[in-house]
């Protein structure tokens, strides 16, 4: 459905993203993570056929993205600076998304807007932050676009509404599969959901897999530090403490005495993208 290949792309004099592959051939639920300035949302607007990369090139539904109308009726992308015709009320929004998405679902668009309140006669820009990303989520999952992309669905939404928002995005996958692609820096309230992800660091994918066996691929070791070092010198330090329980993290394939724990794969994937060496407790060591 979507390939990206060799894909690399400047913006100025900054290289974003540099000989980057990504391949999905089939309708899953995908999340996209990566720190800060990672370049998760110039890898969407690359799929969504918004931009060109620099070099490399990406194909969606086997045709190039960039600036093919075949692409642009199947596929919607979303994200928190998204706008919308000033003039447009949110139902005459909803009525020009029916007469450009050929697979528009009204009855889901009509329920899911009553269901959580939104004014119809207001403009998008009328709407509060929380409002603005409910909307822009609804419109998404009721154009039955093929490739779904989401960035930051549920940004500025309170904790009880983005639960609600979680299901509402599982139970329409569920009914109508697609590929849908969702960045989000809440990991933890997105795993139930997910197939597989995507971790972008260091300008490129770094991990592509099903999202339990990449929790699955290691542990967390407790004990005394220098002795898990010298069991797996490249264990992931995670916690000192000055009572020998110290924690790592290890691949899972790594057998040892240890006490061990599982890891979610939020924690997993902060650790695998942490920039900084060590951990907080080294400010404060008293070691000179």
């Amino acid at each position: 459905m979507i390939h990206c290949e060799h894909v690399s792309k400047k913006i100025g004099r900054k290289v974003v993203l540099q000989e980057l592959n990504l391949h999905i051939d089939e309708p899953k639920l995908v999340g996209l993570v990566g720190r800060n300035g990672a370049g998760k949302s110039t890898l969407m607007s690359l799929i969504a056929g918004l931009e060109l990369p620099t070099t490399g090139r990406v194909t969606v539904l086997e045709r190039p993205a960039f600036d093919q109308l075949y692409v642009a009726v199947n596929t919607v992308y979303i994200h928190p600076n998204m706008t919308f015709p000033t003039h447009l009320s949110l139902r005459e929004i909803c009525q020009m998304g029916a007469q450009f998405y050929m697979n528009w679902d009204c009855t889901l668009s009509d329920k899911l807007l009553a269901y959580f309140e939104l004014p119809m006669h207001q403009t998008f820009q009328q709407l509060s932050t929380g409002m603005k990303s409910m909307f822009a989520t609804i419109f998404a999952l009721s154009t039955r676009a093929a490739v779904t992309l989401l960035d930051e669905p549920i940004n500025g939404i309170d904790e009880g509404l983005r639960s609600e928002m979680y299901r509402v995005i599982l139970k329409d996958y569920l009914a109508h599969p697609r590929l849908m692609i969702i960045a989000s820096h809440l990991l933890d309230e997105l795993e139930h959901l997910l197939e597989e992800i995507v971790i972008l660091h260091d300008r490129q994918v770094i991990v592509h897999k099903n999202i339990d066996d990449f929790a699955a691929s290691h542990v967390i070791w407790e004990g005394d530090l220098s002795k898990m070092l010298a069991a797996y010198p490249d264990a992931l330090i995670i916690e000192r403490s000055p009572f020998g329980t110290d924690r790592v993290v290890v691949p899972s394939s790594v057998t040892a005495s240890f006490t061990q724990q599982a890891i979610s794969a939020k924690e997993l994937y902060l650790y695998q993208t942490a920039e900084k060496k060590g951990t907080i407790d080294d400010v404060f060591s008293n070691d000179e």
